[in-house]
């Protein structure tokens, strides 16, 4: 009969588990099974396929957007003149958190690329409403621009999912059901007393868009 401290420990373990590593099952899920046989080598790679399909992020390969610009892009100038910019993006109006960028105009080889189809919540209805965007964007040959974008994202990501709106703000559009709030606030309270990084955390499941 296994003693309430070993049991008391166990969770304990759960509750601060250890990183898995490369071994399946990991050595720290044997471990864990000596006083818990239910517990499951579970990584977070296993559910990529599942939470990141392809057609989610697919077109972020770079072969992929530098197919993009060629097709739709004439040049990032007007009229012959680079005219640099500096943009700054926001992912909700409850963050504090932006993100500010360099970008140059550029000049379409269409007008239909700047058309883009957003959705339009009223209560209970939802339709879709043609709006034109600005002709801007960033120059993919430029390299030391990558390298710090690069790093401005990854702390932009550190600190949106930081921040104390955070869970409110990615689950706002979810009227019918308060799970996804529950699920997504535990999630979030565990990447903050772990080491799990908190880029897992931007790619929840909800139906409010980035703006």
């Amino acid at each position: 009969m296994e003693s309430l401290d070993s049991k008391k420990g166990a969770r304990e373990r759960l509750t601060r588990r250890e990183q898995c590593d490369k071994e399946r099952p990991c050595k720290a899920c044997k471990k864990l099974a000596v006083s818990v046989p239910q517990v499951v080598c579970w990584q977070f790679q296993d559910f990529l396929t599942v939470l990141f399909p392809d057609f989610i992020r697919g077109h972020f390969r770079k072969e992929e957007m530098a197919k993009f610009v060629s097709e739709n892009i004439e040049e990032f100038k007007v009229g012959g003149v680079e005219k640099p910019c500096m943009v700054e993006l926001s992912s909700g109006r409850l963050f504090s958190t932006t993100l500010t960028i360099r970008a140059k105009f550029f000049t379409p080889k269409t007008q239909e690329l700047l058309k883009h189809w957003h959705v339009n919540l009223r209560g209970n209805m939802m339709d879709l409403q043609e709006r034109v965007s600005a002709p801007i964007g960033l120059d993919s040959e430029a390299g030391p621009q990558r390298d710090e974008l690069r790093k401005k994202a990854k702390e932009y990501v550190h600190s949106i999912a930081q921040e104390p709106a955070y869970v409110d703000q990615l689950t706002a559009g979810h009227k019918h059901t308060d799970l996804p709030r529950k699920v997504l606030k535990i999630v979030q309270r565990y990447a903050q007393r772990t080491q799990v990084s908190p880029r897992m955390l931007l790619f929840f499941p909800s139906q409010t868009a980035p703006s």
